[in-house]
């Protein structure tokens, strides 16, 4: 198998020798997870702070893609290492959902100041509903 970082602007970081991998696939988590442990050489240490994804390929498949939370550099008696962790990409849709709240009566005004503007979408004046008991 064969690990890259993906950068924001995107530029590609491959992985060297892979010690140790470890996926989590839907074990009571909101998602999967990925952790590994790589070889890694101190003067590739400038990119690591610019990769957002890593993708994991075999036999020329991509087998998994996810968020890059955490790039942690170390050493030990066997050189320099890199470990790796994030989730999939099911994480961006959990990083973006919206708050829980309840209301006892929400009203237009309500539901437009706390779901719709922070977002930065415009409403055009006019539009008119009743309150929504329960919300």
């Amino acid at each position: 198998m064969v690990g890259k970082l993906t950068c924001w602007d995107g530029k590609e970081i491959e992985l060297p020798d892979v010690k140790a991998w470890q996926f989590q696939y839907g074990r009571g988590t909101p998602c999967d997870s990925f952790l590994l442990t790589c070889l890694w050489e101190p003067e590739k240490e400038d990119l690591l702070a610019e990769a957002v994804t890593f993708t994991a390929v075999e036999n020329g498949e991509i087998v998994f893609t996810g968020v890059v939370d955490e790039c942690e550099r170390g050493w030990d008696t066997n050189g320099g290492f890199l470990t790796v962790s994030g989730r999939s990409m099911a994480a961006r849709l959990l990083d973006n959902e919206a708050l829980g709240m309840e209301y006892q009566t929400a009203t237009w005004q309500d539901i437009l100041r706390d779901h719709i503007a922070p977002y930065g979408i415009q409403v055009l004046p006019g539009v008119s509903l009743p309150a929504v008991p329960g919300f």
